[in-house]
């Protein structure tokens, strides 16, 4: 969508529904359907107000450069590769440095 003067495009926000799941998670069929239909509904049908991310716990594994994560890409069906964001204890202190959980 652009405004009127055609100069420049008009962004509209987005909400992120965020699945979490781990490193090495057995997909079946079923969750393959239904995170499909999520996104089928919420991304596709909505005219992309929202977007699906799938949050992934690599557990105590280090993660590699962001650039190298093709090799953890690989432990997910080919279909969500893209969608995938991959954490871990480690990465979780990082972003949230305050939470005493972590000690």
């Amino acid at each position: 969508e652009t405004n009127r003067d055609h100069t420049s495009a008009i962004f509209k926000p987005r909400i992120g529904v965020v699945l979490r799941t781990w490193l090495d998670m057995e997909y079946t069929n079923d969750d393959l359907y239904y995170i499909r239909s999520i996104i089928m509904e919420l991304s596709l049908l909505s005219g992309a107000e929202y977007e699906v991310i799938l949050l992934v716990d690599a557990k105590d594994t280090e993660l590699p450069y962001p650039a190298d994560l093709d090799s953890l890409k690989k432990s997910l069906p080919l279909e969500l590769r893209d969608l995938a964001v991959f954490f871990n204890s480690k990465i979780l202190e990082d972003w949230y440095p305050m939470i005493g959980i972590h000690e």
